[in-house]
């Protein structure tokens, strides 16, 4: 667990940085995608899912990996939905994160 790992000001701080580094990344992503930037939306999921899972948001890096997945196979209607649930879950570890931090 982080808590043990970290203590309780460092994981908070990891946690923060993380809520910080994923408000910044989605709507980033979502330009990525709108402008056919295949190669870096792909590089954007792998290291969206190292970001992940550096506070166990599994089922945000699992979509992200779905993402990737779609991508490499060229597979343009699956990555649409795909893109659609990870801008979901990810709004929704925001506010999951913020709840952890006391700040929602």
């Amino acid at each position: 667990m982080l808590h043990d790992a970290l203590g309780t000001a460092g994981a908070m701080r990891l946690v923060l940085e993380v809520r910080a580094d994923l408000t910044l990344r989605l709507p980033r992503v979502e330009r990525l995608f709108r402008r056919g930037a295949r190669a870096d939306l792909a590089a954007a999921m792998h290291s969206l899912i190292s970001l992940c899972d550096q506070v166990g948001l599994g089922r945000l890096a699992q979509v992200a990996g779905h993402v990737a997945d779609c991508l490499r196979r060229g597979d343009d209607r699956a990555l649409s939905a795909n893109m659609e649930r990870l801008q979901r879950l990810g709004q929704r570890a925001i506010a999951e994160l913020d709840a952890a931090c006391g700040l929602g």
